[in-house]
C-alpha cells in the first residue's frame, strides 16, 4: 500500500514538472517561422482599415518646387491588430511615375519601377501584437498622391502559447494540481482515519486481553491459556489461507472463548480430581454462559461463536447442541482444535501436561471425531515446524 501512494506520488510529480516546465518555456521562448508571408495584398489605404494588418499614411504639408512636382511629408502608421507578434516587416506601395524621396526615416527605402519598398530598420524590426509603428518619409511626385495598392510582408512570431498542445498541457497542469491537492486532503484523512483504527484496535486488543486474562485468572494451571489459543488460532487460519481482514477477527473470538467460565464456581474448576456427573454438566454450562454474555457484542461478528461451539465435536456428541460437521461455525472447528493441543500441552490441576508424541497421537486419532480433518493437518503442521515452541 505504502509502494502505491509512493507510486501516484511520483506520477503527479512528473506531470506537474512537465506541466511547469511547458509554462516556464512559454514564458521565455518565442518561435519564429522562418518564411516570410504576405500579410496584405494590393489594397488601398481606405479599404485596408478592415484587414488586421493596415498602413494608414497622414499627409503633412504640401509644396510645390521649381520644376513643378508636389512634394510633400507622409507619416505613416503600421498597425498589427491581431494577438500575434510580427518581425521582419517589408511593406510595397504604388506610386506614381517620375516620384522620387527626397528623405526618410525608420526605415530602409527602395524606389523601383513607381514602387515605394520600406523594409524594417535593426531597431525597430518588430510590431508586437495589438500595436503599431511610425515611419515617415519626403517624397516628390508629379501628381497628387494617395495611397493604393499597398502590400505587406512579415515573419510572424508563434509564442508557444499559441500551440493547442501548450493549452492541453496547462489544463492538465490545473487538473494535476487539483489531483493533488484532492489526494493529499484524502490521504490525510486517510491517515487520520487509519491512526484512529489503530488506536481503537488497542483499546479493542487490550480489553480483549484484560478480559481473557480475568478468564484465565480464576485457574492457575490456565494462566495465558486464552492468549496461546488464540495465536494458535489465528495461525492455523493464516495457513488455510482465510482472508487477512478475518484474521484479527479469529483471534478476537479465540480470545474469549472461555468467557462463560466467569460463571463457574472456581471448587469445580479447579477440583484436582475426577468431575461427578453434575460437575462435568456445570463445567458443559461455560459454552452456553458465554454465548449469552456475548451475543449482544455486535462489534466483532461472530465472537459469541466461539464460546458456544469451541467444544461440539466434529462427528457429533459433542456440547451444548450436538452440532456436526460444517453445521458448526468454522471459526470454532478451529478454536476446537487449538484449544485442544494447548489443554493437552500444559499443566493442569488434574494432571502433567502430555509429551509431544502422545499429544500427536491423540490429535491424529480423534481426527474426523472430534476435529475436523480438514484444519487438524494445519496443527500437525505447526508442531512440526516448531511454531507451536515460539508461542510457548
Amino acid at each position: 500500500m505504502r509502494e502505491k501512494r509512493y507510486f501516484i506520488y511520483v506520477i503527479l510529480a512528473i506531470l506537474l514538472a512537465i506541466g511547469l516546465g511547458f509554462l516556464i518555456l512559454g514564458s521565455v521562448v518565442k518561435q519564429q517561422k522562418n518564411d516570410e508571408i504576405k500579410l496584405v495584398e494590393d489594397v488601398s489605404e481606405e479599404d485596408g482599415k478592415d484587414n488586421e494588418f493596415y498602413v494608414k499614411f497622414n499627409q503633412g504639408k504640401s509644396w510645390i518646387d521649381a520644376y513643378g512636382s508636389i512634394g510633400a511629408q507622409y507619416d505613416g502608421v503600421f498597425y498589427n491588430n491581431t494577438g500575434i507578434d510580427i518581425t521582419d516587416w517589408k511593406i510595397e506601395i504604388q506610386v506614381p511615375e517620375q516620384s522620387y524621396i527626397d528623405s526618410s526615416w525608420k526605415g530602409v527605402y527602395i524606389l523601383e519601377d513607381n514602387w515605394i519598398t520600406i523594409k524594417a530598420v535593426d531597431y525597430d524590426v518588430n510590431v508586437l501584437k495589438n500595436n503599431s509603428i511610425t515611419f515617415g518619409f519626403v517624397m516628390y511626385t508629379p501628381s497628387d498622391f494617395n495611397a493604393k495598392n499597398i502590400t505587406i510582408y512579415a515573419h510572424k512570431i508563434y509564442e508557444i502559447q499559441h500551440y493547442p498542445l501548450f493549452w492541453i498541457l496547462s489544463i492538465m497542469l490545473v487538473v494535476v494540481l487539483m489531483m493533488i491537492i484532492v489526494y493529499s486532503a484524502f490521504e490525510l484523512r486517510v491517515r487520520k482515519f487509519k491512526a484512529k483504527q489503530r488506536q481503537d484496535k488497542r483499546i479493542i486488543v487490550q480489553s480483549l486481553k484484560t478480559f481473557a486474562n480475568i478468564i484465565d485468572a480464576k485457574d492457575p494451571y490456565t494462566k495465558g491459556h486464552s492468549n496461546r489459543v488464540a495465536k494458535y488460532a489465528k495461525e492455523i487460519a493464516r495457513r488455510m489461507e482465510i482472508a487477512d481482514k478475518d484474521l484479527d477477527r479469529i483471534y478476537y473470538i479465540a480470545l474469549l472463548h472461555d468467557i462463560g467460565k466467569i460463571g463457574i464456581s472456581d471448587d469445580v474448576l479447579n477440583k484436582p480430581g475426577k468431575l461427578t456427573d453434575k460437575e462435568r454438566m456445570i463445567i458443559e454450562m461455560h459454552t452456553t454462559i458465554g454465548g449469552e454474555i456475548l451475543k449482544d457484542f455486535s462489534a466483532i461478528p461472530g465472537i459469541g461463536d466461539g464460546a458456544m461451539y469451541h467444544h461440539e465435536q466434529y462427528a457429533g456428541g459433542g456440547y451444548p447442541l450436538g452440532l456436526q460437521g460444517e453445521n458448526i461455525p468454522l471459526f470454532a472447528r478451529i478454536i476446537c482444535i487449538a484449544d485442544a493441543y494447548d489443554a493437552m500441552s500444559s499443566d493442569r490441576c488434574y494432571r502433567p501436561k502430555l509429551k509431544d508424541d502422545n499429544i500427536l497421537s491423540e490429535l491424529v486419532l480423534f481426527t474426523g471425531k472430534q476435529f475436523d480433518p480438514n484444519i487438524v493437518k494445519y496443527m500437525l503442521a505447526m508442531i512440526s515446524d516448531g511454531f507451536v515452541t515460539c508461542i510457548k
